[in-house]
């Protein structure tokens, strides 16, 4: 039987054969490259856009391009604004660079492209959105978007993972004119002189409804993201250089407030660097699965003497005792306490507890308190309604799919039902049903988003029991449309 002791720089072997113990020693960087392939990994089913998947350690970063097209995007006038309105509004090609730490989101980043991404060297353009870093805020990377840590992605797939950081980034969170107003993409682009289509989003809307998509393809109505070197892109300058892909996704950026995962494991293995770290063993070590069961012997010193003449074998490094409960990244060693969300320092006697970690006053206002536990908790506004955190909130059962889930995260909406009698008020569902399904514009019933929902020539979005196609210019209209019929159809002319 073989045995493997790991240390540093070399890993050694040991195998017993006729009473003797041979020992051979590799590299351990190529030992954990080697073993690295091996690692059992399941993307899932995964959704058109992934260009590029890098992984090291406990650090990814996930590149997605998302295709041009009309999205629809909630704008609020402030955070957590119940009256945000929803626009349909034409984009280019978003590309999206997003990194995780552990699993779970840490932070994102999204431009503009103007024509398809097939080039590294593909220069990169400002959006024009909310909630947008354009300027410099607060040391994060150029093009970070704000997104709470508020979810918990253990166990996810990377096809369901991608599928959360395109909804994420594509406006399903309120953007809103309130938070970050003097960096975002809307007024950026209106102090370059932008037309109004660019920054207003009600005439973004019309501009969209009258030139669909097409216009968004002008590389001159979007303003090229410049900085001022690879290894410094936290804000645009005005002389800088043009950023490309590849620079921001290999140059030195802050995916968060306060980012220390300089440099990052996986750019470095991109880079042709081997990021091994002694810690990687003990760190999933302690992390695995199941209780250490402690079996002390004493060493067997003589026999091994005798077995290896004239070789000294390594001793492992010991494994250092951990917590029981992992340390958060923002404690330091004097035990000074930084908000989560913003990043700031909490002064001794202020601020509060999260779900997800200490907070300032200043953001305690963005959150609800638990009745039952006082902890704080994200309302999230793709799914309003939740009362309780997730350890006090009860389950709910879903009007669409009788599914049971945690009332956090449920979406009350006023639906008809499915046998198309009445109408459904504050009607209960799930985050899944909310993410596949939407409502139709025409007979107000939920339908299967991917499946089941079109948009029509006027740019509504329709179930297929409320669409036809126009026999005269083969568009998918409206079956109540008669003014599309009238300018389009002689025959219901002269009916008339």
């Amino acid at each position: 039987m073989d045995k493997y002791l790991v240390g540093p720089d070399e890993v050694e072997r040991q195998l017993e054969v006729a009473g003797n113990i041979n020992t051979e020693t590799k590299p351990t960087s190529a030992v954990v490259e080697q073993l690295s392939r091996r690692v059992p990994f399941d993307t899932g089913w995964l959704p058109p856009g992934l260009r590029s998947y890098t992984q090291s350690g406990n650090h990814a970063q996930i590149v997605i391009v998302a295709p041009p097209g009309v999205n629809r995007i909630n704008w609020g006038r402030t955070e957590g604004d119940p009256e945000c309105k929803q626009y349909l509004l034409a984009q280019p090609w978003r590309v999206i660079i997003a990194d995780t730490i552990e699993g779970n989101l840490f932070g994102a980043r999204m431009f503009y492209s103007p024509g398809p991404v097939n080039d590294i060297e593909t220069p990169l353009y400002h959006q024009n959105v909310p909630n947008l870093n354009c300027r410099g805020y607060r040391g994060n990377g150029v093009g970070w978007v704000c997104l709470y840590h508020n979810e918990n992605w253990d166990g996810w797939t990377l096809g369901q993972k991608m599928e959360r950081i395109i909804e994420r980034c594509s406006g399903s969170e309120a953007y809103n004119d309130a938070n970050m107003d003097m960096t975002d993409g809307p007024r950026f682009y209106k102090d370059h002189g932008a037309p109004s289509y660019i920054y207003d989003p009600k005439e973004w809307e019309k501009r969209t409804e009258k030139k669909g998509v097409e216009w968004t393809f002008d590389s001159s109505l979007w303003i090229p993201v410049l900085v001022a070197s690879p290894d410094n892109q936290d804000q645009h300058h005005e002389n800088g250089e043009p950023l490309t892909l590849k620079m921001a996704m290999d140059g030195k950026y802050n995916a968060y407030y306060g980012d220390k995962y300089h440099p990052k494991a996986s750019l470095e293995y991109r880079k042709g660097n081997q990021p091994f770290e002694p810690g990687m063993f003990r760190e999933s070590y302690a992390k695995a699965d199941g209780e250490p069961v402690l079996d002390k012997k004493k060493a067997k010193k003589d026999k091994v003497k005798k077995s290896v003449p004239a070789v000294a074998l390594a001793e492992p490094d010991p494994v250092p005792l951990l917590p029981s409960e992992p340390v958060a990244q923002w404690a330091n060693e004097e035990e000074d306490e930084f908000c989560c969300d913003c990043g700031v320092h909490i002064p001794e006697g202020t601020g509060g507890p999260a779900e997800h970690g200490p907070v300032c006053d200043g953001c305690l206002n963005n959150l609800q308190e638990c009745p039952n536990c006082n902890i704080y908790f994200v309302e999230l506004m793709a799914h309003p309604g939740g009362i309780a955190c997730a350890e006090c909130n009860p389950e709910f059962a879903c009007f669409m799919c009788d599914g049971d889930f945690d009332g956090i995260h449920r979406h009350m909406i006023n639906i008809t039902p499915k046998d198309g009698v009445g109408v459904q008020e504050n009607a209960e569902l799930c985050p899944n049903c909310v993410d596949t399904h939407m409502l139709c514009n025409g007979c107000g019933k939920l339908r299967n988003a991917t499946s089941d929902m079109y948009m029509t020539k006027d740019m509504q979005m329709l179930c297929y029991a409320c669409t036809e196609v126009c026999t005269e210019c083969s568009w998918l209209v409206s079956k109540d449309d008669e003014g599309h019929k009238a300018d389009c159809d002689p025959a219901f002319l002269q009916q008339a």
